[in-house]
């Protein structure tokens, strides 16, 4: 049976505000999936809800074995984060979105990377480095979804390059 390794309570209020971040992204996905738009946006962002959502359970079953409670706040439903998302973007723009999605995951990698020095050699630093894995690759994803939305919007431009962050060739 494994030894729990003590973490540094600081470090665990950080992992609740990390559990936080993955439960309101799951939100903000769940809702962006429900938004008209492309299917690869509709995909992507089903895909990425879940996996937040369930990243967010994983976190909050760490807690608790460390006698820390979950994250207090409200959690957001895909209403609330539907609502954000229309006060953000209006129109709904596919590519607006992709790119809010992929300035949160940034956001998202660099808690993990606070995070994973800290709790290294510990069970909850191998849960959050799988994560972090993830959400990597869901950046990566992303990235992608976003670079086929530029080259559908702007054909022209890319001519099979990727797009750059700032959404030109």
């Amino acid at each position: 049976m494994p030894t729990l390794v003590h973490v540094n309570p600081i470090t665990l209020h950080a992992v609740q505000d990390l559990a936080r971040q993955c439960t309101a992204s799951a939100a903000f996905y769940a809702a962006a999936a429900c938004a008209r738009g492309s299917g690869v946006l509709r995909r992507t962002c089903d895909e990425l809800a879940r996996a937040r959502a369930n990243q967010a359970r994983v976190l909050t079953c760490h807690l608790r074995i460390h006698d820390m409670e979950p994250p207090a706040a409200r959690v957001p439903t895909p209403s609330d984060a539907w609502d954000e998302l229309h006060a953000r973007f209006p129109t709904l723009d596919d590519l607006c979105l992709a790119a809010e999605a992929l300035r949160a995951e940034e956001r998202l990698l660099r808690s993990y990377e606070a995070l994973l020095p800290q709790t290294a050699g510990t069970e909850l630093g191998s849960a959050l480095h799988a994560q972090y894995s993830r959400a990597r690759a869901a950046r990566t994803r992303l990235r992608e979804t976003r670079d086929v939305l530029a080259a559908v919007r702007w054909p022209q431009a890319t001519h099979g390059t990727p797009v750059s962050r700032a959404g030109q060739a």
